[in-house]
């Protein structure tokens, strides 16, 4: 399909609906399978809100594309939500098409803001890529690699970044790896395009490498696969700061196991290059100066901390389910040097929950005052009553003598009986 046939066909679908439930409202993009439209979810006459749909006609289906749209909706599924994963609203088939329903991004890549900009300041740059690391680290821990991150499947929501289109990610476990090679040629590790070799997550660092090299200088770290597939390592430019070089080179590695092995260590030398203030403040070829007294400054950068604070709070407010007793690993006593938690780290009660406290501190002090009263009260009635029956006893042994034993009083035999008389 070609740009002026989407046209054509986007502008006779407006005013539809799809599924009963979302009006199309104009057409957002297309690839080799199907169209995304902008639609309204409509409760009866009401528009709730806008979706992202993407339609995929069934002759265009052919047994693995099927399987390809299955596993994008598994795909979505599983990763649930996160600040930076496009989200996944739900999936329909008719006898027409098969229908993916996402969270619509206001229709913006970040290929759309790189064809507007060109290349961007440094610290934008780093903050767009911490977003999209932190997404792909979450893709990552469900054991799936995306295989086709590049600036077409990044979706832009104002200064909050969000990883898409997971058409041809792929189940792998945390710690496989896998050999199909699929994805956009010049976002792919050359271990994805030789076919003798097997490759892991680590290619999603890599295609994450060439997104920042990109957004850096406007172009992609090599020409062509003959470039990616050879030995010759990655030549960065020199107008690039010193502490990005040194992230861009070992993302880019060609030596998959001498590349970032996951998103964390590529994210701690980007907060690191933040935290020194060693990025350049201006792009390359413009004069485009950030605040030099802020490193935070940038709206992508501070988008992602503003991620990361939330993330942390929600976190320690999040009760930790505790195994009974003979199940799991015992717990280490809490203390400064094992990991415990402060006291600062305790999440504060809401007000309503501090009045509960209160007001059960308050009724078990009662209670208890209650049975102090009621101990005392018996007390006081026992002891009375004991020195009533000392009184009784002492007047009764005042009155009583006792008289000496009689004579008549039976004796034990003291010989053994006879065996006749033996009981």
């Amino acid at each position: 399909m070609d740009r002026e046939t989407f046209e054509i066909i986007t502008q006779s679908q407006i005013g539809k609906m799809l599924l009963g439930k979302y009006r199309i409202e104009e057409g957002i993009g297309f690839g080799g399978f199907g169209i995304v439209f902008r639609c309204k979810e409509m409760l009866g006459s009401v528009a709730v809100r806008d979706v992202a749909v993407k339609k995929i006609a069934r002759s265009n289906l052919k047994g693995a594309n099927i399987d390809l749209f299955f596993q994008e909706v598994k795909t979505m599924t599983t990763l649930g939500q996160h600040p930076n994963i496009l989200q996944f609203i739900t999936a329909d088939i008719d006898d027409q098409a098969l229908y993916l329903v996402t969270e619509y991004a206001d229709g913006k890549t970040l290929l759309d803001y790189l064809d507007e900009k060109k290349y961007l300041t440094e610290p934008e740059a780093v903050g767009i890529i911490l977003q999209v690391l932190q997404g792909i680290e979450h893709v990552h821990s469900v054991g799936i690699i995306h295989r086709d991150l590049k600036p077409a499947n990044i979706f832009r929501l104002g200064d909050v970044y969000k990883v898409g289109d997971f058409g041809v990610s792929k189940f792998v476990g945390p710690e496989a790896s896998t050999f199909t090679a699929v994805g956009s040629p010049f976002y792919m590790a050359r271990e994805q395009l030789l076919p003798e070799m097997r490759y892991s997550k680590n290619v999603d660092i890599y295609a994450a490498g060439v997104v920042l090299f990109e957004m850096l200088t406007g172009r992609k770290p090599f020409r062509n696969l003959k470039e990616i597939c050879n030995e010759v390592p990655v030549s960065v430019p020199s107008s690039i700061s010193e502490a990005l070089r040194d992230v861009l080179q070992k993302a880019l590695h060609k030596d998959p196991s001498a590349r970032y092995q996951n998103c964390g260590e590529m994210i701690h030398d980007l907060e690191k290059a933040i935290r020194l203030d060693r990025l350049h403040q201006t792009a390359l070829g413009e004069d485009q100066t950030g605040d030099l007294d802020n490193p935070r400054g940038s709206e992508p950068i501070q988008a992602y901390y503003n991620q990361r604070e939330r993330a942390a709070v929600a976190t320690r407010h999040t009760p930790t389910s505790i195994p009974p007793i003979g199940e799991g690993t015992p717990a280490a006593p809490i203390s400064s040097t094992s990991g415990g938690v402060s006291a600062s780290q305790l999440p504060n009660p809401s007000p309503k929950k501090r009045l509960q406290i209160v007001g059960g501190v308050a009724l078990i002090s009662l209670l208890l005052g209650i049975l102090g009263i009621v101990y005392r009260e018996y007390n006081r009635l026992v002891s009375a009553d004991q020195g009533s029956i000392q009184r009784d006893t002492v007047t009764s042994n005042e009155s009583f003598t006792p008289s000496p034993p009689t004579n008549e009083v039976a004796r034990l035999p003291q010989e053994p009986l006879p065996p006749e008389r033996m009981p």
